[in-house]
């Protein structure tokens, strides 16, 4: 998370699951969309579109892992795929 750190200037003492994107950690709507945005870019992920908005850091990683997972199962149904 210390890209997290450095791309909003959090302290890392802020950074943990529980934190609270909007009350804990001062990200809006659209500080939270360009995390979600920055965060696919680093990871190669893409976040579905109907998740909906995350509330916590933790929110923000399960959805994270759910993606992944969703990404790791078609590799392995479509090798070729992207």
């Amino acid at each position: 998370m210390q890209g997290l750190q450095e791309l909003f200037g959090l302290p890392s003492a802020s950074v943990t699951p529980h934190a609270e994107l909007e009350a804990d950690l001062q990200l809006d709507s659209l500080a939270t969309a360009e995390l979600a945005v920055w965060l696919e870019d680093a990871l190669a992920v893409r976040l579905p579109a109907d998740a909906g908005q995350p509330r916590t850091l933790g929110d923000l990683q399960a959805l994270l892992d759910a993606a992944r997972a969703e990404q790791d199962v078609c590799a392995v149904d479509d090798p070729e795929a992207p």
